[in-house]
């Protein structure tokens, strides 16, 4: 949004006016730093961002309609068709080496098939996406869904009086 006044213009940005005076102003007729670094993208300008995309602009036409840089709206679009959400991410922990797509297959190997462990879920998923996850991973993603991984019977439960008497097998042919 833009309102002229002889020689200054002031020029709507994120949630505040500036006033530049004209003769700051770029060849286009706008100031290239309106928009600064830290200006964060609206929720509403990223929903724009996506429909213009859906309507065939091109990511230059987008972000000259938005005011934002081309790289922003490539950025946001391959972030909606990747995940489905054009959500921003926060930087307060590394980001998921699964994708969304990833951690549904997860769950999918793990409920169809009962007898999969963890370590060959890992070793599935490596072997299509030729990117490694740890096991750790695959529990934390179906954690998060609510199951649990498949932990393989190592050796039978035994009582303690079959304890017991397994102890007492194992010392007489040792001696």
């Amino acid at each position: 949004m833009t309102c002229i006044s002889s020689s200054t213009r002031r020029v709507f940005s994120g949630n505040r006016f500036r006033t530049h005076d004209s003769t700051m102003l770029g060849a286009h007729g706008h100031d290239p730093s309106a928009t600064a670094a830290f200006d964060q993208v609206s929720e509403f300008d990223r929903g724009r961002i996506v429909t213009y995309r859906d309507c065939g602009l091109s990511f230059k036409e987008i972000g000259s309609r938005v005011g934002r840089n081309q790289t922003t709206v490539t950025r946001i679009c391959d972030r909606w068709m990747q995940e489905g959400t054009t959500d921003r991410h926060g930087r307060s922990h590394p980001p998921q080496c699964t994708t969304l797509r990833e951690d549904r297959k997860i769950v999918r190997m793990t409920v169809t098939d009962l007898s999969v462990t963890s370590r060959t879920v890992a070793e599935h998923i490596e072997s299509v996406t030729h990117h490694s996850v740890s096991v750790r991973t695959i529990r934390r993603r179906l954690q998060q869904s609510g199951l649990s991984a498949r932990r393989p019977l190592l050796g039978l439960p035994l009582k303690q009086n079959h304890r017991h008497l397994r102890r007492q097998w194992c010392d007489e042919r040792r001696r």
